[in-house]
């Protein structure tokens, strides 16, 4: 760093960390994946327990960075909103924040009978946004460039005002009878599972990009960010065991992320396989959920899951108006095998959505080519199969017992399909005992999945973007969080993820919704117990 840049640091130290405390931990992430911050300099920051020793850690190491370190952290200041740091690192450019557009004339007054805070919002007027036109992007997203919409930047007194209002209520007695409880600043953990590097199956190219988008995103909401990557199945299922054991007492909620291979029901470990058309290696996704039911301190608080796995081999070829849906077999001869009889051999030439670059399936199924009928997930087992992914190759996310990817296709960009699932995941729910006592909760109560596609189906990632699902997520949550129920939420992410479609047969995807909420579900971003009045 240049010494003059140095030295306005030194001189405005204290101010600056003032300003930082704001938000230090998404400047820090926004610093470390520009790679100004190294692994090690973003954990010394991050580890602190104040944010206010957090933004002193952070303008200490980051004048000992290169010639290009004050830029960046003048740019990553503006990408999460915190203008006034700008101000004070660029004044000749100051101000950075534009002015605020006159506020609109006052409402009429609501007739006898209207809440002033309802629980669902009516639609936004001059700032509401709409979904994209065309899904995925033919361009990657910059996460520099993300921003959580919170209702704090409404440009409308009123409106603000409502939101507190109705953020308020939520915290009642009364209005936690219909709303959960979110009051923590630290609203809580996102646990995600990051599976890439498979030892029998093609490796899932692009899921980096989906871990740095929930990295930003929940960040930004005011989330513990936990990763662990590249797990085997038994590890897998340790490492959630021991999250789940944690205490969460200051927690809101708990969010459990999967991205991995799948197959019925089960998720792969990085030694999942398939042999003899069975799933071997691998977690069941009733399990994991019922790790979190049971944990003590996440009693009546929502537990939300999201799975970015195929749950089958089958393709969804979409319908058109006065057509029955069709669907077809994902078990597709690999570059190595000889097609089926019957089946002619797939034709050569790129695959990829509507954007014209090529998709690649996240199923184990669909590299399985097993046979018909819901095969018995088990978690160990072994096999000197060897996988045959190789880089630019279209791979489906999963294998079939010779470790082989029936849809590799060989184009750089590709689109994958994401693994194989045909149980319900809560068919567990059926399992429990009802008619709770008392003032006991149902065990089975205040859990929300989210998976990526409905059973049978795969779900489909392109290297370059990273998978339809996780990034329609991403996109939905940072616009809309901060006035749509979980539910809404979800229903705009599946109308995004409709949107995409494979170059090659126009495959399809949706992903499905099931839950035991028992209230609505609000992530409030940008609104805490203690705030003063907006």
């Amino acid at each position: 760093m240049e010494q003059h840049h140095k030295e306005l640091i030194q001189t405005n130290y204290v101010k600056l960390s003032n300003l930082l405390s704001a938000d230090v931990d998404s400047v820090a992430r926004e610093l470390w994946s520009q790679k100004i911050l190294t692994d090690g300099m973003l954990d010394k920051v991050v580890s602190n327990n104040s944010d206010r020793k957090k933004a002193y850690a952070l303008l200490d190491v980051i004048t000992r960075r290169g010639p290009h370190a004050f830029q960046k952290l003048y740019e990553c200041s503006l990408a999460v909103g915190l203008e006034d740091v700008a101000d004070v690192l660029r004044p000749d450019l100051a101000p950075h924040a534009p002015p605020r557009a006159p506020a609109p004339p006052p409402k009429a007054r609501s007739t006898p009978g209207e809440t002033s805070a309802p629980t669902i919002a009516a639609p936004e007027s001059s700032d509401e946004e709409d979904l994209p036109d065309v899904w995925p992007p033919a361009e990657s997203p910059n996460l520099m460039k993300l921003k959580v919409k919170k209702a704090t930047d409404l440009e409308d007194p009123d409106r603000r005002k409502k939101w507190l209002r109705h953020y308020r209520k939520s915290l009642t007695p009364k209005g936690q009878e219909g709303v959960y409880e979110m009051k923590h600043r630290k609203r809580g953990s996102l646990i995600l599972i990051n599976n890439e590097k498979f030892d029998h199956m093609s490796d899932r190219d692009g899921t980096q990009k989906d871990r740095l988008a929930l990295d930003s995103l929940f960040r930004r909401m005011n989330f513990n960010f936990i990763v662990h990557s590249n797990k085997t199945s038994q590890v897998l299922l340790e490492v959630l065991e021991e999250e789940a054991r944690k205490d969460y007492s200051c927690h809101d909620c708990v969010v459990v992320i999967l991205l991995s291979h799948g197959h019925k029901g089960v998720v792969f470990g990085t030694d999942g396989k398939i042999e003899n058309g069975k799933p071997l290696n691998c977690v069941e996704i009733e399990k994991i959920t019922k790790l979190f039911r049971q944990a003590p301190s996440l009693y009546g608080k929502p537990k939300l899951f999201f799975v970015q796995a195929c749950q089958g081999n089958a393709k969804d070829s979409g319908v058109a108006p006065g057509q029955a849906a069709e669907t077809e077999s994902g078990d597709s001869p690999g570059k190595d095998d000889k097609p089926s009889p019957g089946k002619p051999a797939p034709s050569p030439g790129p695959t990829g959505p509507s954007s014209g670059l090529d998709t690649q399936q996240d199923s184990a199924a669909g590299q399985a080519g097993e046979k018909s009928g819901p095969p018995t997930p088990k978690v160990t087992g072994a096999s000197t199969a060897g996988k045959t992914s190789g880089p630019g190759k279209d791979a489906v996310d999963s294998c079939d017992d010779e470790g082989r990817d029936p849809e590799a296709e060989g184009a750089v960009g590709g689109t994958q399909a994401e693994g194989e699932g045909g149980e319900s995941p809560l068919d567990f729910l059926s399992e429990e005992e009802g008619d709770a006592a008392g003032e006991k909760l149902p065990g089975a109560g205040d859990v929300f999945i989210g998976m990526a596609t409905p059973p049978d189906f795969l779900s489909w990632r392109r290297p370059d973007f990273g998978t339809w699902f996780i990034q329609a997520l991403v996109e939905v949550f940072a616009k809309w969080a901060y006035k749509l129920e979980l539910d809404q939420l979800m229903t705009k992410v599946n109308q995004l993820v409709t949107k995409a479609a494979t170059k090659r047969g126009s495959y399809k995807q949706v992903g499905e919704k099931r839950g035991t909420l028992t209230k609505s579900f609000y992530f409030f971003p940008g609104l805490y117990e203690d705030m003063e009045d907006l």
